[in-house]
């Protein structure tokens, strides 16, 4: 979850800064506004041909002289029309196949550059065209389709987020059947495309479906322009509440009515320009425009009148309403509030006649916004620059201004702060960093003010308190570049909330922290807070008010304050806030313990054998610790080990007891030093469950570069997918920041195993062992091997090569490229890395059914199929699941209450949004004391805790592709 004022609109509002509709306040005004030139789209009538074209790559007239023609007529980034396209689009369809016909003149390179030879390969820095697809019904889920001049094609299906307007991930493993037929005539290349629109777009491609599209021809490198069919405002050419629309017609599109139409796509053709929140300051207007792209090709289609109603919330009874008329291209319509209103509200147009318009747009007033300073609707830059995921794990974008050049824009505002990136210290988690950084800034044209980024805040406040009116700020960068992320502007004084964070043990590890803000026990406001070179941090805009403030990372424990802030511009100085380090998470040193990710699988009445520290003779007694109950161990087998008198260590044999329930545990081990009695927490250690099943599932990611608190929640929603899903361990590659990692993980209830990258930090030993290191369930057996691959691998091989009865073997690597030999003498199945997307060298020679595996993209699983002799499936078949960093896992449970032992009955319904079938999904009921029945799944174990309070019930459930099920928990007759 994101910082609550960082949504990413054009204006975006910060939600904490609402206040609930009180009193009777005058009703919110609707109303025309000014007729100003809506952003234009195109829209298309695509003719039915006659007869499917042949696919030869031939552009035979008397195949396309009926088609449609898909004029380029508009530059990246700009609506300005372009003078002559040098590419030429034409489109059809039949039987429910999109057929586009592309001719590009031989004025591009005088040979295509192809740098792909296989399906998805960077086709996109190919000259070469763009196909962007969607339904007006599923905005958010376009597809790309993408061809160079030789026909190597690229595809991806791609989730979008509307309101940030930007990508949130991109399925590269989607390949649906759509087919390219490329030629190189005398003046020219051609090329003839065939689109299934059920494959691809779930279309049954008929007549009056209509769909949302963008043609785009590419130049290699990205060298403008890059031309479209409709006008992409910004860099992106994902964006799909700017696409065009076209309707499949019949072989006359003129003769085109709305009874052609089906009432299903009403809604795809009268069109908002925004299909996205809508934020706007205290008092502000915000204007929405109805836009109908087919106006002109579509006979009867937009209503006279439009009545528009505004009711709060999204169920909420209507505050104000009004009867506007409606000009038949577009209209604009404005929306006020008054003092008081701030919140969240819903306009709701609807329209009667043949074609009923009903159409509703969310939208918010608040006392405080975010501008982004990436966001073209916010800001202008004039000069260079370029936009940078920075850090790259978070999904947020930073501007970055090359010297001289210029940010700037004119807000009606009386505040405004401005943000800067986080700015790591060194050595930091090699990201590169903007700390030395220098920039100035200025107000309507007043003096320039020097920012030293090593030097100041995050949070820099700019102007306070100016008169009512427009104001212009402008930024540069000095002597170098400058990063901004952006800003926050309100019509009051703005408050400031500040101090430092560092914790008690590993302070140099402690990046960013979340900062939870309550009032009268709700959360008014959550984000991300702390500069890691200072430990600063700033709050910004909290209206006057009791506080309650919580901070918290993975790994330490929260810390709380009470605040009070008397008046508007306040300034409040919080102090030092320390984080204490969980006493369970604290690392051990030298002493090779089972800890953290190095955790021991085994079943009840087994035994293991560990390093322990020997002093006065070694642990006096031993028990297994999870959150509901405390098992004593045996212990036999001592035996001193003589490292010199500086280390006292001896290995001790612990027996597991019988019936035991299936958990996993921390070990806690008693010593006697001196007077008292000192006991050892070791998190995530021994996990007791059932032997390794003939047939399981490994979960792999790689390369989320956990650096954070932000990051790390991100750790745990992909730990929690894969442990839901029921898979066997998780695969953790290349990772940054042990203590986060840790903290992260160190409640999740499967094994998982990590190793070190490119980015790592110190202490990674401290946490989780000198690599490499091993972990054992049974006869699988995974080693990790952190370090780079033209390092030796011999200690990495003799871990695997020891173990002769291990038959499933498995490499954690950083990147996967060890030397064929180690590799066959291993017997390896599976190397899982984190790093480069690169083929092995030597992949052709690998032994039979061995994989080179990773997870393609920072937002996503591997799903490894496995067997107790190795991989059980093919590369191609080992799915890939898109988890996005900020919504919903596609595969999530979902409880009818609180999960924590206080109901007395409770429902789970599992939701499966991705396209493969969990037959062994994994769910754990925590209820109060008490006998139960499950419906909907089968019981695995079912214990009650020691104190008696919670009865434990752990579930397996099959959950269908692209469903749900439900596993009910009720009171037992």
């Amino acid at each position: 979850m994101r910082h609550a004022w960082v949504t990413l609109t054009p204006v975006v509002v910060c939600c904490a800064f609402f206040r609930a509709f009180a009193g009777e306040a005058t009703p919110i005004t609707i109303e025309a506004a000014d007729a100003k030139p809506a952003w234009p789209r195109p829209g298309a009538a695509i003719v039915q041909l006659s007869k499917a074209p042949e696919l030869d790559g031939v552009a035979s007239p008397d195949e396309w002289k009926q088609a449609t023609e898909m004029p380029l007529r508009f530059a990246t980034g700009s609506n300005q029309a372009v003078g002559k396209p040098d590419a030429r689009f034409r489109a059809g369809h039949k039987d429910g196949v999109l057929y586009l016909l592309i001719e590009f003149d031989w004025n591009a390179p005088a040979e295509p550059k192809a740098t792909a030879d296989k399906r998805d390969g960077p086709v996109w820095d190919d000259d070469g065209a763009e196909i962007f697809l969607c339904s007006s019904a599923h905005l958010d889920r376009p597809v790309q389709l993408l061809l160079n001049l030789k026909g190597i094609q690229g595809d991806y299906a791609i989730k979008y987020d509307l309101e940030r307007d930007r990508v949130v991930t991109k399925d590269e493993n989607w390949n649906p059947p759509w087919t390219v037929k490329c030629s190189r005539a005398e003046k020219q290349y051609v090329s003839e495309i065939a689109i299934p629109l059920r494959e691809v777009l779930g279309l049954e491609g008929k007549l009056g479906e209509v769909l949302r599209m963008d043609l785009v021809r590419n130049r290699a490198g990205g060298v403008p322009p890059e031309l479209h069919w409709s006008p992409i405002e910004g860099a992106a050419n994902c964006r799909p509440d700017y696409f065009g629309v076209a309707v499949l017609a019949g072989e006359d599109p003129a003769a085109l009515t709305a009874a052609d139409l089906k009432i299903s796509s009403l809604n795809e053709v009268l069109l908002l320009e925004r299909k996205k929140p809508v934020a706007e300051l205290s008092g502000r207007p915000a204007a929405c425009v109805l836009l109908n792209p087919l106006n002109d090709l579509v006979k009867g289609l937009c209503p006279d009148e439009v009545k528009a109603e505004v009711a709060r919330g999204a169920g909420g009874a209507a505050v104000s309403s009004s009867v506007l008329k409606w000009n038949s291209g577009a209209s604009r319509i404005s929306v006020k509030s008054h003092a008081g209103e701030t919140g969240g509200y819903k306009l709701s147009l609807t329209s009667a006649g043949k074609l009923p318009l009903n159409y509703a747009l969310t939208f918010s007033w608040s006392d405080c916004l975010y501008l982004e300073a990436c966001n073209p609707d916010a800001c202008k830059i004039t000069g260079k620059s370029s936009t940078y995921d920075y850090p790259r794990t978070v999904g947020r974008k930073v501007v970055v201004l090359k010297k001289d050049t210029q940010l700037s824009f004119t807000r009606d505002a009386r505040s405004f702060v401005l943000r800067l990136p986080i700015a790591f210290p060194p050595p930091g988690p090699y990201y590169g960093t903007p700390l030395l950084q220098k920039l100035r800034y200025r107000v309507d044209a007043g003096a320039w003010n020097p920012v030293t980024v090593a030097a100041s805040p995050r949070e820099i406040l700019i102007a306070d308190g100016l008169p009512e009116g427009p104001h212009t700020i402008v930024v540069e960068a000095v002597d170098g570049e400058a990063w901004l992320d952006g800003f926050l502007v309100a019509d009051e004084r703005m408050s400031r909330i500040h101090g430092t964070i560092h914790a008690d043990e590993l302070d140099e590890l402690l990046t960013d922290v979340r900062a939870e803000i309550r009032q009268d026990g709700r959360i008014v406001r959550t984000e991300y807070v702390r500069a890691p070179h200072t430990g600063n941090f700033d709050l910004h805009g909290l209206k006057p008010g009791a506080y309650t403030l919580r901070f918290s990372a993975s790994g330490w424990e929260p810390a709380e304050l009470s605040v009070t802030i008397k008046e508007a511009g306040a300034q409040l100085d919080a102090g030092l806030v320390v984080l204490k380090r969980q006493e369970r998470l604290q690392p051990w040193g030298e002493d090779k313990l089972p800890r953290f990710g190095q955790t021991i699988s085994l079943q009840p009445g087994g035994s293991f054998t560990a390093v322990c520290p020997n002093s006065g003779g070694g642990p006096l007694k031993a028990a297994l610790v999870s959150r509901f109950k405390t098992i004593e161990l045996a212990l036999s087998e001592r035996k001193p080990l003589n490292f010199g008198r500086f280390h006292e260590l001896g290995t001790v044999t612990f027996k597991i007891p019988d019936g035991i329930p299936l958990d996993m545990y921390d070990l806690h081990l008693s010593y006697k030093v001196k007077r008292w009695e000192q006991i050892y927490k070791l998190a995530q250690s021994v996990c007791v469950r059932e032997p390794l099943p003939e047939n399981y599932f490994l979960a792999g990611c790689g390369h989320t570069n956990t650096w954070g608190q932000e990051t790390s929640e991100y750790l745990v929603k992909l730990a929690e997918t894969a442990r839901l899903a029921g898979a066997r361990a998780l695969l953790i590659a290349n990772e940054v920041n042990a203590a986060y990692v840790a903290g992260a993980l160190s409640d999740l209830s499967i094994p998982y195993v990590t190793c070190s990258g490119n980015h790592t930090l110190p202490h990674w030993e401290e946490h989780f062992g000198a690599q490499p290191l091993v972990c054992d369930d049974g006869p699988l057996r995974i080693v990790t091997f952190g370090r780079a691959p033209f390092e030796s691998w011999l200690d990495a091989e003799r871990l695997l090569t020891e173990r002769a009865d291990a038959s499933a073997r498995v490499w954690l690597c950083f990147e996967g490229f060890a030397p064929l030999e180690a590799i066959r003498k291993a017997e390896v199945d599976v190397i899982f890395d984190g790093h480069s997307e690169d083929e092995h060298p030597d992949a052709a020679q690998f032994p039979k059914g061995t994989l080179k595996l990773r997870a393609p993209s920072q937002q996503s699983l591997r799903w490894i199929p496995m067997t107790r002799q190795g991989a059980a499936a093919a590369e191609k078949e080992c799915t890939v699941l898109a988890v996005p960093r900020d919504d919903k896992s596609p595969l999530r449970a979902e409880f009818s209450a609180a999960n924590d032992g206080t109901a007395q009955e409770l429902s789970a319904k599992i939701v499966n949004e991705f396209d493969l079938k969990f037959e062994h999904a994994w769910l754990r009921f925590v209820l109060a004391a008490g006998k139960y029945a499950v419906n909907g799944g089968k019981v695995l174990q079912n214990f009650d805790s020691d104190d008696k309070k919670f009865t434990i019930l752990d579930v397996e459930a099959a959950v269908p592709a692209h469903g749900e099920c439900s596993v009910d928990a009720k009171p037992a007759e």
